[in-house]
């Protein structure tokens, strides 16, 4: 499959995306709004027929936000949602509620994706947080142990997934923008986590410099999927720590990681897939598409990973947990076009970071179709 052909689905969609779609997305979403009014029926179009999202021709990522206001929490909303808007304008109590509101829509924290700034609620960070802290649990990381994280500092998912999810399982951490081994010698971690070739490099100037890191015991690798030479040469240059990797395509909300079991078996059992992470295989390519339920800041349904993998479905062989797994298999051509095109001369760019209105008790016309900001 070429960088230009977008997959198809290979069968029905999710009934918790199906929902999702219907009750939060299409009602705040102006790109996916625009997207299934354009395809003839709104919110209850098959969602197979949603073209793949492509973060590089998204242009505008003021639109992926979500921007709830009153009438469409009333008309088109959760159920709970719209009886709390409700009996919050009967009560006089819309100040409170545009509170809550924004604790779980409001973005307040970013990271990049491909170039393009996704945001993150209050409440999404309390969501990416507990994802981490499974994610350690995961890697058999625990409050005893001491985590020197050397992965670069940065609006990047696996590191601030990493660093929240260390707060939440009660994991002693540091981050260090500098590597030197005899730094790294001193503080005695149990555990370091990073890229591959900056572990490597690490790891392999410390045994050359006779610094010893004789409690070490886990490496936690972030970044691309790991191949097996590489894992190889990490289990030889840490003298045998485990090696766990995580990694998660551009775009999607929470990293994908091992199991400390899997991940020591001659050939990995594969990459965790969190329970509200729905991951379908399109196309003649397999390509994988990735959605994302009960995510409230910027929003992304049926996102190209542009990667083919296996997806293994039950239990684990190697820890036993249910779930999805997937085993990536070959990187497919990605397309070319930047994610935010440059303003035009004398358009002023749209305003990403600008806060969304509060909530008005007067429902407002419903549009065709939100403008292209968020303001």
């Amino acid at each position: 499959m070429t960088a230009a052909a977008l997959p198809t689905a290979s069968g029905p969609a999710d009934r918790r995306l199906v929902r999702y779609v219907r009750r939060t997305v299409y009602p705040y979403s102006a790109y996916y709004r625009a997207l299934l009014d354009g395809l003839g029926g709104g919110p209850r179009v098959d969602l197979a027929l949603l073209p793949p999202t492509d973060l590089s021709l998204v242009g505008d990522p003021g639109r992926l936000v979500l921007r709830p206001d009153f009438g469409t929490i009333v008309r088109r909303g959760r159920r709970p949602l719209a009886a709390q808007a409700l009996g919050s304008k009967a009560t006089g109590s819309m100040r409170s509620f545009n509170r809550r509101l924004e604790h779980e829509f409001k973005p307040v924290h970013w990271v990049l994706a491909d170039g393009l700034p996704l945001g993150y609620s209050i409440a999404d960070l309390h969501r990416l947080a507990g994802f981490g802290a499974e994610w350690l649990t995961r890697a058999g990381v625990g409050p005893r142990d001491v985590l020197v994280n050397l992965v670069q500092a940065g609006p990047s998912v696996g590191y601030w997934e990493l660093v929240l999810g260390a707060r939440r399982a009660g994991v002693s951490a540091i981050g260090l923008t500098d590597a030197e081994p005899g730094l790294v010698e001193r503080l005695v971690p149990s555990v370091i986590a990073g890229e591959a070739a900056q572990l490597v490099a690490t790891l392999t100037a410390a045994r050359g410099e006779g610094h010893r890191l004789a409690g070490l015991q886990t490496l936690l690798v972030v970044g691309d999927p790991l191949a097996t030479s590489v894992r190889r040469q990490l289990q030889s240059v840490s003298n045998g720590a485990a090696v766990v990797a995580a990694w998660g395509p551009a775009g999607t909300r929470a990293v994908w990681s091992e199991c400390r079991a899997g991940s020591e078996q001659f050939e990995p059992s594969g990459y965790h897939v969190g329970d509200a992470d729905i991951v379908e295989a399109a196309g003649d390519g397999a390509e994988l598409l990735w959605s994302g339920v009960g995510w409230r800041g910027s929003v992304v349904v049926r996102l190209r990973t542009f990667t083919t993998a296996s997806l293994q479905r039950g239990t684990c062989p190697a820890c036993g947990q249910p779930g999805l797994r997937v085993l990536p298999l070959t990187p497919l051509p990605r397309t070319t076009p930047s994610a935010v095109a440059p303003p035009a001369a004398g358009v002023d760019p749209p305003r990403v970071f600008a806060p969304p209105p509060a909530v008005s008790d007067r429902p407002k016309p419903e549009p065709d179709a939100a403008p292209s900001s968020i303001d």
